[in-house]
C-alpha cells in the first residue's frame, strides 16, 4: 500500500472524531440486530413504541454517515456510507420479513446518506473558496493600500459632491493635517481654502464631460505649481460615483521650462516645443519667421501642423510624444528618416515643404523627446535646418556627376571601338601573318627557330584574346545590340570561365528593355559588384537576380564571401575606403533607384538595386 494513503489512515485513525463514528457505527449494529447480540426476543428495542421495521434504526445510521462526511471529506463519508449498507442488506435480505419495505427504506437511506454527503462537500468546497477569495481580496486591498501611499504625488478618493473619502499619505503630509481632519471635508475647502471650485477645476469638468482631465496652476497657499488630473469611477449604469484626484507637483518643471524658453528664443535655429497633450509651449522667433505664424497665434494650440502641411497631420515632435514606432514613423516620412545617432529616442529627418516661403524649402528637422525625473516622455522639441541651398547645390552635382558619367561611357565607347576596329585587327593580322611565315619558310627554318615563331603566334592570340576582353569590359557591344538580360549572361559566363567563381543568373518576371541609359547603369552596377565579389570577398559562388516588376526592377548580387562590417549609413561608405560601392550608390542615384547593403562578417554581401519605372 502507498505511504501517502497508509499515512492518511493514520491520522485519522487517530482522531477522535474516528472513534466518536465507530462508537456510532458500534451502537447502530446493537440497536438494529439486538436478538443476535443481545439475545433478547423483541425484534426491536422500541417495541413498546409499537415500531417492528427497524425504520428507526436505518435513520440512525445516517448519523455516523453524516458526521463523518462532515468531519473527514466526502471520501470518509461515502466510505462510512459504505459501510452502513454492508452492516443494512443482511437483515433486509436475511431478516426482515417486510423485505420491499426494507430494501426501500435502505436504498433510502443510502441515497439520502449520499445526497447529505455531496452537500456537505460542496459546501465545504464553497467555504474554502470564500475564504481563499476573501484572503486574496485582502492581500489585493493591502496592495492597494500600500501602493496608494507610496504614490510621489498627492492622491484623492471623492465622491460626486467633492467630499474626501481617501487621501494617500504624501497628501497628509502636504496638508499638514491627520486623515480624520480630512476624511468628509470638501476637497476645494482642504486643499485650495476656497469655498466652491473654481473654473478651471478638472473634477468639476470630469462630472461634465464623463472623461479625463487636467490643468495646471500655481497654488498660492503651497507656494507650488501643481498639474492637477481628474478621472471617473463609474458603477454599472456608467454614471460616475466616484473620482480620482491626482496631484503633482511640477515647480521645477516650470522652472526647466522658463530656461527652456530663453534657451529656444535665444537660439538661432528655428524651434518649437510641444508638450504630452501635443500642445505647442515654445515656437521661437526664427520659426516664426520661417513659418510666417506668430507665436501668439499657435502657443497653446494643437496646430503645429499649418507651418509645414495643407492638412492636419502629426509632424515628427508629435510621433516622439506618441513614442511611435519606426514602422508608424514610415507611414508619414517613407523612406526619409533615421534615428539620431547621437541622442537617444531622437529622430531625423529630411523633407521638401511648398507651403514654406516662396517657392518651397528642404527642410533637415531633428525631434527629441523631453524627459522627465523618472524618465517618462513628457513632451518634445523639434529644431529645423534650411538645406535648400545644399539640396541645390546636391541636384547641381548630380547633374555634373551625371554629365560626367555620360562623358566617361562615351569615352570608354570610343576605345572600346577603337580597340576592337584597330588594335585587334592589328593582331590578327599578325597572328594570319606569322602563320603564312611558318607554312612558307618552314623548310629553311630550324626546329627552333619554328618554335620560337609558335610561340610568337600564341603570345599575339592571348594578347587579341585579353584586347577583346578589355575591349567588353569597356562597353560590351552586346549590352547595346541585346540589351540587359544578355549583357549579364555575358558577364556572369566570362567572370566564371575566367576567375573560377560559380556564378547563376537567375531572371524573374516578364523581361523587356529599359533606356539604354538605364540599362548601362544597372549592369556597371552589377559589373563592380561581381568585380568587389572577386577581388574582396574570398567567395566561391554568387548569384545574381533580376527580377521584372510592373512598377520596379530589382537587381541583386549576392555572394557567400567573408562579408563586412557595414556603416551605420550608406552615405559613409567612401569615408570607409569603399569606393566601390559608393560609386554603386552615386549611379543608382542618377537613376532614381534606391541601393542597399547586407552583410556581416563571415556572412556573405547581398547588392540590391531598385528601380522604379
Amino acid at each position: 500500500m502507498p505511504l501517502h494513503i497508509l499515512g492518511s489512515m493514520s491520522r485519522i485513525i487517530s482522531n477522535r472524531h474516528f472513534w466518536l463514528v465507530v462508537a456510532m457505527f458500534a451502537i447502530g449494529i446493537v440497536l438494529y440486530y439486538p436478538q443476535q447480540i443481545l439475545g433478547i426476543d423483541s425484534p426491536s428495542l422500541f417495541s413498546f413504541l409499537g415500531l417492528t421495521r427497524h425504520a428507526i434504526e436505518r435513520v440512525f445510521f445516517l448519523l455516523p454517515v453524516t458526521y463523518a462526511g462532515f468531519i473527514f471529506g466526502i471520501k470518509v463519508g461515502l466510505a462510512s456510507l459504505a459501510i452502513a449498507s454492508v452492516i443494512m442488506l443482511p437483515r433486509v435480505f436475511l431478516i426482515s420479513l417486510y423485505l420491499p419495505d426494507a430494501l426501500f427504506e435502505t436504498s433510502g437511506i443510502i441515497v439520502i446518506g449520499g445526497i447529505v454527503n455531496l452537500w456537505f462537500h460542496m459546501h465545504q468546497r464553497e467555504q474554502e473558496r470564500s475564504r481563499v477569495t476573501d484572503a486574496l481580496l485582502k492581500a489585493e486591498e493591502e496592495k492597494w493600500r500600500n501602493s496608494f501611499n507610496a504614490l510621489e504625488d498627492v492622491m484623492l478618493i471623492i465622491d460626486k459632491d467633492y467630499n474626501i473619502e481617501n487621501i494617500n499619505d504624501n497628501g497628509l503630509a502636504l496638508l499638514g493635517k491627520s486623515r480624520e481632519e480630512v476624511i468628509g471635508e470638501k476637497c476645494y475647502q482642504i486643499m485650495t481654502g476656497r469655498d466652491s471650485p473654481i473654473e478651471e477645476c478638472p473634477c468639476q469638468r470630469t462630472l461634465e464631460t464623463k472623461q479625463v482631465e487636467s490643468s495646471d496652476w500655481y497654488e498660492e497657499r503651497f507656494g507650488r505649481y501643481l498639474s492637477i488630473k481628474s478621472a471617473p469611477i463609474f458603477d454599472e449604469n456608467g454614471e460616475i460615483v466616484k473620482l480620482v484626484d491626482l496631484r503633482r507637483d511640477i515647480t521645477g518643471l516650470k522652472s526647466t521650462e522658463g530656461m527652456l524658453t530663453k534657451i529656444i528664443d535665444g537660439s538661432s535655429i528655428p524651434a518649437f516645443v510641444i508638450n504630452k497633450q501635443h500642445k505647442v509651449t515654445h515656437w521661437n522667433t526664427v520659426l516664426e519667421s520661417l513659418s510666417a505664424i506668430k507665436k501668439e497665434e499657435i502657443i497653446g494650440t494643437d496646430e503645429q501642423w499649418r507651418a509645414f502641411y495643407p492638412e492636419k497631420r502629426p509632424v515628427m515632435a508629435d510621433l516622439i510624444v506618441n513614442q511611435a514606432s519606426t514602422s508608424e514613423i514610415e507611414v508619414h516620412y517613407p523612406g526619409k528618416y533615421r534615428e539620431n545617432r547621437l541622442i537617444d529616442g531622437a529622430y531625423e529627418a529630411e523633407d521638401w515643404f511648398p507651403a514654406l516661403g516662396r517657392n518651397g524649402r528642404w527642410l533637415h528637422f531633428t525631434a527629441s523627446p523631453i524627459k522627465d525625473n523618472s524618465g517618462e516622455v513628457i513632451g518634445a522639441i523639434e529644431t529645423l535646418e534650411d538645406i535648400t541651398e545644399r539640396k541645390s547645390a546636391e541636384k547641381n552635382l548630380r547633374y555634373y556627376l551625371q554629365e560626367i558619367t555620360r562623358a566617361q561611357e562615351e569615352e570608354r565607347r570610343r576605345i572600346a571601338r577603337e580597340l576592337h576596329d584597330d588594335t585587334a585587327q592589328a593582331l590578327v593580322v599578325l597572328s594570319r601573318q606569322l602563320d603564312s611565315f611558318v607554312v612558307s619558310a618552314i623548310n629553311h627554318l630550324s626546329v627552333e627557330d619554328i618554335s620560337y615563331v609558335e610561340e610568337l603566334r600564341q603570345q599575339a592570340e592571348r594578347i587579341l584574346d585579353g584586347v577583346h576582353r578589355f575591349s567588353q569590359d569597356l562597353r560590351p557591344s552586346v549590352l547595346d545590340d541585346l540589351g540587359l538580360v544578355p549583357a549579364l549572361e555575358w558577364l556572369t559566363s566570362d567572370l566564371t570561365n575566367h576567375f573560377e567563381v560559380a556564378i547563376a543568373l537567375e531572371v524573374l518576371g516578364s523581361v523587356h528593355r529599359f533606356s539604354p541609359e538605364l540599362e548601362l547603369i544597372l549592369f556597371r552596377i552589377a559589373q563592380e559588384a561581381l568585380r568587389n565579389m572577386w577581388k574582396h570577398s574570398e567567395a566561391s559562388k554568387a548569384w545574381v537576380t533580376v527580377e521584372f516588376g510592373d512598377a520596379k526592377t530589382v537587381l541583386t548580387v549576392k555572394d557567400d564571401g567573408k562579408g563586412f562590417e557595414l556603416p551605420e549609413r550608406i552615405e559613409d561608405l567612401a569615408i570607409a575606403g569603399k569606393l566601390g560601392l559608393a560609386g554603386m550608390q552615386e549611379r543608382a542615384q542618377l537613376i532614381g533607384g534606391k541601393l542597399t547593403l547586407q552583410s556581416k562578417p563571415g556572412k556573405g554581401t547581398t547588392v540590391t538595386v531598385e528601380v522604379p519605372i
